[in-house]
């Protein structure tokens, strides 16, 4: 039989189980954490598995921690919230103290640069390295997906595809990449996500709908509009590209608008603003550190249109679990 896709898992299960007689107090599936309105408090839970979402021959125990650490807060940052406890844990088989204290250590690191405390979790046996982490945080007032109203302009925090083609770049090189490339392979190993960003995007009262970036744009847009009853029109020209994005597609023969459609794993946070906030919302992103982009429209077609100077632009495939 064959395994039903993410998308209709999920529906399935917020249709069918989703404690709806609490629904003015707790909004659930369908965002990236839980909010419990009366505790003020939001809560995400991501799995990592060996195979699937790592390969422990170009990811060290250190950094693998970091990245397990950094795709939760990027969930609690997403709502503008403030990450507050995690809760670890972990299947694994013949791994060594050593690698397991390491893996720890860097996840301890980035929860503790971001305010929170690995305050428990579970072990147990497992033919591959599983990492499962559940993070709460506090917001009085976090930011949704369902906000986004037509005529609203997108925008993407940082540069758009760099964990893919650094995904691709390590896939093909392992460890030996070529360091012109550092930056391609840092966006993949060891994604930038910032409390702060996250932060100052609540509190500019700007924002009216917000995720991260983690299947890539072309599934997340989607996921975000469909939260919002609305469709969204994007031109890829208005995207700003990285240097070093542009140098590796044009030695490796890609297409740099399909790694910036289809660029999982960025956790960038993807936007949306009323038209004529959007100078003040970049000043802010800028701020921070980051490359963003006012990339289109918010539309109320309910259909996701893509251009290339005007010109129709083919969606990409989108990443999918099953």
């Amino acid at each position: 039989m064959k395994s039903p896709k993410e998308t209709e898992f999920i529906d399935n299960i917020k249709n069918k189980y989703c404690l709806n007689e609490w629904k003015e107090d707790i909004f659930g599936i369908g965002d990236d954490c839980a909010y419990i309105k009366r505790n003020n408090i939001v809560v995400t839970s991501d799995i990592l598995t060996e195979n699937v979402h790592f390969d422990l021959s170009f990811i060290s125990p250190y950094v693998l921690g970091q990245k397990s650490a950094l795709v939760n807060i990027s969930d609690v940052v997403s709502m503008g919230a403030e990450p507050k406890y995690a809760f670890v844990s972990l299947g694994y088989n013949n791994h060594s103290f050593d690698f397991l204290d390491k893996l720890y250590r860097g996840m301890s690191y980035e929860f503790k640069k971001a305010g929170a405390l690995i305050l428990g979790g579970d072990t147990v046996r497992s033919e591959n390295l599983v990492i499962n982490i559940t993070l709460v945080g506090e917001s009085d007032s976090p930011i949704f997906r369902q906000g986004a109203k037509p005529g609203d302009s997108i925008i993407v925090s940082n540069y758009c595809g760099l964990s893919h083609a650094g995904f691709d770049l390590l896939s093909k090189y392992k460890s030996d990449y070529p360091r012109e490339y550092q930056s391609l392979a840092e966006a993949h190993l060891c994604p930038k996500v910032s409390v702060d960003l996250g932060l100052k995007l609540k509190e500019s009262c700007l924002i009216n709908s917000m995720m991260d970036i983690s299947d890539g744009i072309a599934k997340d847009l989607k996921t975000l509009c469909r939260a919002s009853g609305v469709g969204a029109s994007l031109e890829l020209n208005d995207f700003l590209i990285s240097p070093e994005l542009e140098k590796f597609c044009r030695k490796e023969n890609k297409d740099v608008y399909t790694y910036m459609l289809s660029n999982f794993e960025d956790y960038s946070l993807l936007m949306t603003c009323k038209r004529g906030s959007e100078m003040e919302v970049l000043e802010i992103i800028s701020f921070c550190g980051f490359h963003p982009s006012i990339i289109g429209k918010i539309t109320d077609e309910k259909t996701i249109k893509v251009t290339l100077r005007g010109e129709d632009y083919p969606m990409p495939l989108t990443w999918e679990h099953f």
